[in-house]
């Protein structure tokens, strides 16, 4: 699988990549992407050195959270908003310390006594802040 941007352009394309495998390749990929979301990440993203300290350094609590989201939304065909700044070129970006890591999500959805629960719609955005 190749690298892609770490932006909105790049998940998405990740996210056609992975969706166009044959069925038993695009499970083993979501498993993966599941219970294995930073090794997952690391290998899939383009990540700066900025971005790639600050995410080893996320609680394995949120990553586990953050991997069962992008599952779930790659498998249902679900909107996921990757937020990302921009980062300037300049000297200065190196340093920057990334301050927040906002995950906002809504399920929406209904259910009658006695059946499943049926999920109409599940929107994830990650965020964050330097």
């Amino acid at each position: 699988m190749s690298k892609v941007p770490f932006n909105q352009e790049g998940l998405d394309k990740k996210r056609e990549e992975i969706t166009s495998l044959p069925e038993d390749q695009l499970r083993a990929q979501l498993k993966e992407i599941r219970f294995n979301t930073r090794k997952w990440t690391i290998e899939n993203f383009e990540l700066n050195e900025d971005q790639l300290d600050y995410f080893n350094q996320m609680p394995d609590e949120m990553v586990a959270q953050l991997g069962l989201n992008t599952a779930i939304c790659f498998d249902y065909d679900l909107k996921l908003t990757l937020e990302v700044p921009d980062v300037s070129s300049q000297a200065t970006a190196r340093i920057r310390i990334c301050k927040n890591t906002d995950v906002r999500g809504q399920v929406r959805g209904h259910w009658s006594e006695g059946e499943s629960p049926k999920i109409d719609s599940w929107s994830v955005t990650v965020g964050f802040s330097f």
